[in-house]
């Protein structure tokens, strides 16, 4: 609808380092917890995980670069300012 009334849309997508590579930590000790099956756990998920994320090409999901909307990966760890300064 922003679009369609000529406005010009922006999609910030931020994510932390963990979220972008999906870094695992040392398998955590979880007293009281039952042990999930291995095909449920992070290290089975974090293959499909990276491949979708890799999938999203530079302009974005194809839903934004289909409606002419720009899209811009932000890392937490990036300066906000130089990102900014892009637009």
């Amino acid at each position: 609808m922003l679009k369609h009334r000529k406005h010009d849309v922006l999609v910030f997508h931020i994510l932390t380092k963990t979220e972008v590579g999906f870094r695992l930590p040392a398998r955590p000790a979880l007293k009281g917890w039952r042990r999930l099956p291995d095909s449920c756990g992070p290290r089975a998920l974090r293959a499909g995980y990276v491949e979708g994320a890799r999938r999203i090409p530079d302009g974005g999901p194809p839903r934004c670069s289909a409606s002419g909307i720009r899209y811009t990966l932000v890392r937490t760890g990036d300066y906000l300012d130089a990102m900014l300064a892009k637009f």
